[in-house]
């Protein structure tokens, strides 16, 4: 008996997981497109449009929480799952992954937009693109 419930609490998990799951696909597809848009308008701007320069960087700040946000709740899921006794779930692991890396670029931004080092537009465009082969992969 004891078992079957615990059977029946891991399948329950697993269950509410499934929602999150696509919520989380739907939410990264909407963030990795954010994410180009300010790309595009970091890479247009012109060093003395401080307003721009300071809006566009809002926007990575709100991003960046969001993203935070995510990568926790699913690995938060995740770790759940685990701790009744299932197998590390893929698509979890992808949807945080994929949360990291969007963070990453949306940081590397930033930095850009600060110092104009294209070290720092190349590697955004590297974690960017990291992103949407994770993104490929779900």
């Amino acid at each position: 008996m004891r078992k079957l419930a615990g059977l029946l609490c891991a399948l329950a998990l697993v269950l509410a997981a499934l929602p999150a799951v696509a919520q989380y696909d739907e939410e990264l597809s909407q963030y990795s497109a954010s994410l180009r848009v300010l790309m595009i308008q970091a890479e247009r701007l012109r060093p003395q449009d401080s307003a721009s320069r300071a809006a566009i960087q809002s926007e990575l700040f709100e991003l960046s929480k969001k993203l935070h946000r995510l990568e926790e709740e699913a690995l938060r899921a995740n770790t759940e799952l685990q701790r009744h006794g299932n197998a590390p779930d893929r698509k979890l692991l992808l949807a945080a992954a994929i949360s990291k890396s969007l963070d990453l670029a949306q940081s590397l931004i930033g930095f850009y937009l600060d110092t104009h080092d294209k070290a720092f537009w190349v590697s955004a465009s590297q974690a960017a693109q990291s992103a949407r082969q994770l993104l490929a992969q779900r």
